[in-house]
């Protein structure tokens, strides 16, 4: 009896609680009902724009916000060009043709004697601490060269010698201490590990450009592993696609570097490779890719480029013919073939070309330019202007990686370096063109391609 009566009360207390939830909800409901209706109506709205338009909203947020991988080592003072171009301007900027054009200059002049240039500037730049540009904040430094701000719009820059390139070295990116720049992005963050830069956050400083951060990888691998782990969404001048070349939702842009030339650099110091014959035969042995090809080392796009040179076309009894003699007096003879690990399968079908002919060779895998290699197969940088001194000149121990001399080719160089008249200037570098193709202490193949890989 006693347990009847106690499950009695409790079904009772239980009933009566339900109630009071009951009355308690429902009074809630009658005071806030069109508050409850409003927030239950848009909670569906959202879920029907979730469900609908979700992918294209967080599409969009992904567009305003660039996550940028970028292979190498870089410090604060050496930043990748496409980074610097971001964040600051030059004087002038480089067009893909090599044609100098304004940027913080309006305009120049130069002296008939090529040793003055009178730079205008623009009177509407402003640093990105709001410090209003002027000529005396110009701060390049440059050999030889001594800048002169007349006020704050007029600058001349006086020479010791006529030098005709100089507009297009005043393309470099312009900075004050700190990074500050005069570009459309300002840096937000930065990140160092050790000396070198890991992180960078740009903040646009036009309407409607992304956010961008830049994150550094010691490789190509460990960057690719980033990508896949959804770390980045960019990846910059990839040298190889794969795996992402068939993946769903993956963009992969091919960039042609029209600034750089893939060739084979041969010793001319060399005991054998000083012969121009033998260089010619090495150069009739090989089968040139038809991509991006080149035929001398200024650039395909430059307005100083001629095709009417010398064509190695592969021509093997041209080449047995040339190399005759040498295959005859050096049977035992190696040719060492350095280059670099990307480089490595090209550099194999090379030597297998070679071999093939009786010039045995070998592939060495280097990890910097030896100055006793005897063919070197890497990629070197064009300048923007026609101008290879630096490239070809005997007198350039440091940067002729070739060891190459001639007084027609010093001639013709140090004359297109002073030529201000463009129609002349082009005359000299066809020629410098055609001799130096013709001496073959490189062979020329292809402009190399890297590649974009975006989400």
């Amino acid at each position: 009896m006693d347990f009847s009566n106690r499950l009695y009360a409790l079904g009772f207390t239980v009933q009566k609680n339900i109630r009071y939830y009951i009355w308690l909800i429902k009074g809630i409901f009658d005071r806030y009902s069109r508050i409850i209706l409003a927030s239950f109506a848009l909670a569906l709205i959202l879920i029907v724009i979730g469900v609908r338009y979700g992918k294209f909203i967080w599409n969009r947020i992904e567009n305003d916000r660039q996550i940028i991988g970028v292979v190498g080592s870089f410090t604060p003072s050496n930043l990748p060009i496409s980074i610097q171009k971001l964040i600051s301007l030059g004087l002038t900027e480089v067009s893909d043709t090599g044609e100098v054009l304004p940027a913080l200059a309006t305009s120049w002049e130069v002296s008939d004697d090529g040793k003055k240039y009178t730079f205008h500037l623009r009177t509407d730049q402003y640093w990105h601490d709001a410090k209003k540009f002027t000529a005396f904040d110009v701060n390049y430094n440059l050999r030889d060269v001594e800048f002169v701000p007349i006020n704050e719009t007029d600058l001349v820059v006086k020479l010791n010698d006529a030098f005709t390139p100089l507009p297009s070295f005043l393309s470099k990116a312009l900075f004050r201490k700190g990074l500050i720049g005069l570009g459309a992005y300002k840096i937000a963050a930065i990140k160092l590990k050790g000396d070198d830069v890991s992180y960078l956050s740009l903040k646009p400083m036009v309407a409607n450009l992304p956010q961008v951060e830049v994150k550094f990888y010691a490789s190509e691998a460990s960057a690719k592993t980033a990508f896949k782990l959804g770390e980045i969404n960019v990846l910059d001048e990839i040298i190889t696609p794969t795996p992402f070349t068939g993946w769903k939702n993956v963009k992969v842009k091919e960039n042609v570097k029209l600034n750089q030339f893939v060739g084979i650099f041969l010793n001319n110091n060399d005991d054998l490779l000083k012969s121009k014959e033998l260089r010619q035969g090495l150069n009739f042995a090989l089968e040139k890719p038809e991509k991006n090809r080149i035929a001398t080392p200024i650039s395909s796009k430059s307005w100083a480029y001629t095709n009417r040179v010398k064509q190695y076309e592969k021509d093997l009894d041209q080449a047995k013919k040339l190399l005759s003699d040498y295959v005859e007096s050096s049977k035992s003879a190696t040719l060492t073939l350095s280059t670099f690990n990307e480089f490595l399968p090209l550099a194999q079908t090379v030597a297998a070309a070679w071999t093939s002919l009786g010039v045995t060779t070998q592939v060495k895998v280097e990890t910097g330019v030896a100055d006793n290699y005897q063919a070197l197969l890497g990629v070197v940088d064009i300048p923007s202007d026609p101008d290879q001194y630096n490239l070809w000149h005997s007198t350039q121990t440091a940067t002729n990686i070739s060891h190459y001399a001639s007084p027609k080719i010093d001639k013709l160089l140090e004359s297109g370096r002073k030529e201000s008249d463009q129609e002349k200037r082009e005359k000299i570098y066809f020629d410098f063109q055609r001799y130096l193709v013709e001496d073959s202490p490189a062979v020329f193949l292809f402009h190399p391609t890297t590649y974009t890989i975006s989400r």
